[in-house]
């Protein structure tokens, strides 16, 4: 008893026409199942009464393409990649895409630049270079206290609507991931700014000491207003 390859659409067909063999399932269920026409149904139980489960499969496979290129296009282009363009010195540099750009140009033989990678991966000529997105170890903390200290902030509405939204301003050492105490805690700004920061770094220096690096988060704790506040554009005015 051979193999007899299926789709998962097939399967389900299968399934569905066995119980109609076994009086489980009218065709008219079924046709409401697959979805199908009563006419489809009534046509592929035929099939499978006369052939079985092979007459489930789609008459189509395992049959060449009516659209695909001679087998004389393909032994010729291959024969043109390998000779000329498959040298060791351009073998780096001319995958299929650049190959099949060559071949209209140079030898008017128009072809797909993904036909070509099929039909040189079969004949041993190329292989699939698989994409991996690069590899991100986490960087080990600082061997000291005071080496590197991050400054983060967080937007929320820290007074439960007894003030408008403010952020909570920290200071984390790296070595040993604690918050560096500020005067007399962490520090809520209405509007962060460089200055905010610089005094909230300032602030973390007069209880310990002055850290050799600061960081702080791009964009999201310190960032530069697009306008100047209303006063300012008041005093600039002529």
């Amino acid at each position: 008893m051979g193999v007899i390859p299926m789709s998962q659409k097939e399967r389900q067909r299968l399934e569905l026409f066995a119980q109609v063999r076994e009086e489980a399932l009218s065709l008219v269920e079924v046709a409401a199942l697959l979805p199908l026409s009563y006419r489809q149904c009534k046509r592929i139980w035929k099939r499978y009464q006369a052939e079985g489960d092979c007459g489930l499969v789609h008459r189509l496979r395992g049959r060449a393409s009516t659209h695909r290129k001679p087998d004389k296009v393909r032994l010729h282009a291959l024969a043109l990649v390998r000779e000329q363009y498959d040298d060791p010195p351009r073998r780096a540099s001319f995958g299929p895409t650049l190959a099949a750009e060559m071949l209209a140009k140079h030898h008017a033989l128009s072809l797909d630049a993904e036909t070509l990678r099929r039909w040189l991966i079969a004949d041993g000529q190329w292989q699939r270079h698989r994409r991996r997105s690069p590899h991100r170890q986490r960087r080990e903390r600082k061997a000291h206290v005071g080496e590197l200290v991050q400054m983060d902030g967080s937007h929320h509405d820290w007074f439960e609507g007894r003030t408008p939204e403010c952020v909570l301003m920290v200071l984390v050492d790296d070595a040993t991931n604690r918050l560096r105490p500020l005067l007399p805690g962490p520090r809520t700004l209405a509007q962060p700014s460089t200055c905010w920061g610089a005094t909230t770094t300032a602030t973390g220096c007069r209880r310990r000491s002055i850290p050799i690096r600061t960081a702080s988060i791009k964009s999201t704790t310190l960032r530069a207003w697009s306008t100047p506040p209303r006063a300012n554009r008041a005093r600039r005015a002529p």
